[in-house]
């Protein structure tokens, strides 16, 4: 029989799929964010060079013709508005990666690298008979951080790496401590095809998908902006590369203090 504290966790854990559903759903709005900060970056870009030549027309031409100085001060204002637009709108969107609060104490990685793993299998990778070959950490391995955040960045990236493999793929993840740092190397060998294929399941919804849509300046897959992100946000960094033998590697690494 259950004492009544073990019975209370257990209420308190989601079911599995709910997880999962939560888990994916936070993707989505990080990989959301993402776009929004890439547009509002790019809008700004010429909008401040049109300023700043309108500046240049005013001190050279301006003041010579009222007409050219009411057309100036006409597209000074249009371009402040534009500024003002993507202010109120694209940026005031993106509260939920501008900052990033954390609940940090000593998380034990062991069962969290467990538990995260053991969800995939029940629900995403189980549905792509996909197989996920763990190299463990030793039971006392802490690192001083949000567990629940980790939790959730390792459960998107390794969701996504399912996700681009083929049905039936094997996905590694290769867990060490070295120079301070857990570092989680997710490996998996990527098909544009199989992330394209609407005959099949998908753990995020089609525009994280697609091999088309992400941002490419830093090689990050728009799916796992949350990874990402939860990285930076310990002073931790996702990298991605290829190795030799033409398989992907997802790299997260977060300092232990």
């Amino acid at each position: 029989m259950n004492s009544p504290s073990s019975t209370d966790a257990a209420a308190r854990k989601p079911e599995p799929h709910a997880r999962a559903a939560y888990y994916q759903a936070l993707a989505s709005i990080f990989a959301r964010d993402r776009v929004l900060s890439v547009a509002s970056h790019d809008l700004r870009s010429p909008l401040n060079g049109i300023h700043s030549w309108i500046y240049v027309l005013e001190s050279k031409v301006g003041s010579a013709d009222p007409t050219v100085q009411r057309a100036l001060a006409g597209l000074r204002a249009g371009v402040e508005q534009q500024v003002k637009i993507i202010e109120e709108v694209i940026d005031a969107t993106r509260v939920q990666s501008k900052s990033l609060p954390l609940a940090k104490a000593h998380a034990a990685l062991a069962p969290l690298i467990e538990d995260v793993v053991a969800n995939l299998r029940t629900t995403f990778a189980s549905e792509r008979a996909a197989f996920i070959e763990v190299t463990p950490l030793p039971p006392h391995a802490m690192l001083d951080a949000d567990g629940e955040r980790l939790m959730q960045a390792l459960w998107v990236a390794l969701a996504y790496a399912v996700d681009a493999s083929p049905p039936g793929s094997t996905v590694t993840l290769h867990n060490r401590l070295a120079d301070g740092a857990w570092c989680a190397t997710i490996g998996f060998r990527a098909c544009a095809d199989t992330l394209s294929d609407p005959s099949l399941p998908h753990a995020f919804e089609s525009l994280l998908r697609s091999p088309n849509v992400a941002p490419a300046r830093d090689g990050i897959p728009l799916a796992v902006s949350l990874t990402r992100r939860v990285a930076e946000a310990h002073n931790g960094k996702l990298a991605t590369r290829m190795t030799g033998d033409g398989a992907t590697e997802l790299v997260f690494t977060v300092p232990q203090a």
